[in-house]
């Protein structure tokens, strides 16, 4: 343990600016694993675009035939995660059951 201190000094005064560099992105690499592990999914997409009556935007040219959503709060929605996990005629014919 003594020696990797030891050592570990050397290059701190070896290589001042190595040091700095390393220890920014250790810190970048901290702050963008925490933003990382405290994001929360919203698990409720597939009752939100029945509720708020949301049609998917198709856009031309685009290998990803979903897009977007807009709804009738007047938001579009881009929710590319939760896309995969909706099946929209079903969710569509769930939507008008409930008018």
């Amino acid at each position: 343990m003594k020696q990797y201190l030891n050592s570990l000094i050397t290059f701190i005064r070896s290589k001042p600016k190595d040091a700095l560099l390393l220890l920014t992105f250790g810190i970048a690499i901290a702050f963008l694993l925490r933003l990382y592990w405290q994001t929360k999914i919203d698990d409720n997409w597939d009752q939100f675009i029945i509720e708020h009556n949301c049609m998917i935007i198709k856009k031309e040219g685009s290998n990803n035939h979903r897009t977007s959503w807009t709804c009738d709060d007047g938001e579009t929605y881009y929710r590319w995660r939760q896309q995969a996990n909706v099946d929209y005629p079903t969710a569509r014919r769930a939507a008008l059951r409930h008018v």
